[in-house]
């Protein structure tokens, strides 16, 4: 156990739920219990009225935690940690900057916003708003946003010798896209780490990270999964505003051409015959409900690499796609709660992305039937988009709303996915510039 975490521990912390982005097939995730599903968003329609005035209490220990308001956010500060008016203020300073950047997609200033004492964290913060408006901006659809909301939790805060106070907060957040303002985008379960300092002026930042690709990609070999341990790093990075801006403009290039790409793949698909049909309506139904939360049914692999692709063959699953024991290729994990002979056998394309991209060729007879890499812009509710870069596919997601122009024609999809936990966001705001559509015909007996 390191210096901050033995500081964290001592603190008496109730609950430190602890967010980490697993490497092992390039899924970001959250620990979940199934006794602590994760926060219910309110409607932004329900919480448009809430006051946004600040009081002067410090959270304590023996009050049940206390709830701070922003003019779009809330905080709220779990039993245990203590923390001061002026960092609660710091961290909304930020959050409240960087949704007004993102909604308009236009950068704004945020030098202000940190102490200055360590210059490679302010710019890899600079560099991730302009990444992340960079993204959204050159998309087809219109990813500006008309409403917002985020949630906070602070789930541990350490004040370290030198009189800097250290936050473990997770955050939740809707987003209402301008291309499709009826529905709201969800996201849970995003791991935030601030370090402030008070400059005698306020509550700065000292350091910030957050766990999520626009990061991670970033970083590149800056990047640790344990957050923690990535916020101890010195940041001596050398011409630190150079070298992330050099890979802001790599990534936005790399992620412009497999755009263009995608939208020039509008053939018709070539789906094979098959004897059973699939239900996409109860896919995307078992999707909806298992965001924010696990089936305990099934093993969750949230913190073992990554629960996407578990999540998404649960998903075929409760379609109606049978497991498949049969034969060389399979594709099959144990539940819980039933006996059946395919409990007996777990294997990788269940649960990794490039074993179930594999699978999806390679079975004949029994089992699944797929279209597997079929034109782009054909894809229906229910069939899946794996993504990645070009030297390795790392994450699987569920259609849900397929989003069309005024001519009927395809310009983006909504999708549901674990690690991270979104429902309803347009695949168009991933991170991961290279995507892929599986069609699902439905499966064979033989």
């Amino acid at each position: 156990m390191n210096k901050l975490q033995t500081n964290i521990c001592r603190g008496g912390v109730v609950t430190a739920i602890l967010t980490y982005l697993f490497l092992l097939d390039g899924c970001y995730g959250a620990f979940y219990t199934q006794d602590q599903p994760a926060m219910l968003l309110e409607s932004l329609a329900e919480s448009a009225d809430r006051d946004s005035d600040y009081s002067d209490y410090v959270a304590s220990a023996d009050d049940g935690g206390r709830v701070w308001k922003s003019e779009h956010g809330t905080m709220t500060i779990e039993p245990g940690c203590f923390v001061t008016e002026g960092a609660v203020q710091g961290v909304f300073s930020y959050m409240e900057r960087c949704y007004q950047a993102v909604s308009a997609l236009k950068m704004t200033e945020t030098a202000d916003l940190f102490s200055g004492a360590c210059d490679g964290n302010r710019e890899l913060n600079r560099n991730a708003w302009e990444y992340l408006i960079g993204l959204r901006a050159m998309q087809k659809p219109d990813l500006t946003l008309e409403e917002y909301r985020f949630e906070l939790t602070v789930t541990a805060a350490v004040m370290k010798d030198d009189g800097s106070l250290y936050l473990h907060m997770n955050e939740n957040n809707v987003q209402r896209f301008t291309q499709h303002s009826d529905i709201e985008s969800e996201f849970y379960r995003i791991a935030h780490r601030f370090e402030m300092v008070n400059q005698g002026g306020g509550w700065k930042i000292r350091k910030h990270l957050q766990s999520d690709g626009i990061y991670q990609n970033l970083m590149g070999e800056y990047w640790d999964s344990d957050l923690d341990t990535c916020m101890e790093e010195d940041w001596e990075i050398r011409n630190a505003g150079g070298f992330f801006a050099l890979r802001r403009e790599s990534l936005l290039r790399q992620a412009k051409e497999q755009m263009i790409l995608r939208s020039r793949d509008n053939g018709s698909p070539s789906l094979p015959v098959t004897a059973h049909p699939y239900d996409r309506e109860a896919a995307v139904s078992y999707a909806d409900r298992w965001i924010g939360v696990r089936n305990g049914d099934w093993a969750d692999f949230t913190g073992q690499g990554g629960n996407c692709q578990n999540f998404v063959s649960q998903c075929l699953y409760a379609g109606g796609i049978p497991r498949d024991i049969s034969g060389g290729e399979t594709w099959s994990w144990k539940r819980s709660d039933t006996a059946l002979p395919e409990d007996a056998k777990n294997t990788l394309p269940w649960i990794n992305v490039e074993a179930f991209r594999s699978y999806t060729v390679r079975n004949r007879g029994y089992g699944l039937a797929v279209q597997r890499d079929a034109p782009y812009l054909s894809g229906e509710p229910g069939d899946i988009i794996q993504m990645g870069f070009p030297e390795r596919w790392s994450h699987t997601v569920l259609i849900t709303k397929v989003v069309t122009d005024r001519e009927g024609r395809t310009v983006d999809y909504l999708v549901d996915s674990n690690t991270a936990d979104l429902r309803n966001v347009p695949v168009s705001a991933y991170s991961l510039p290279c995507q892929t559509l599986t069609k699902i015909a439905g499966w064979n007996e033989r």
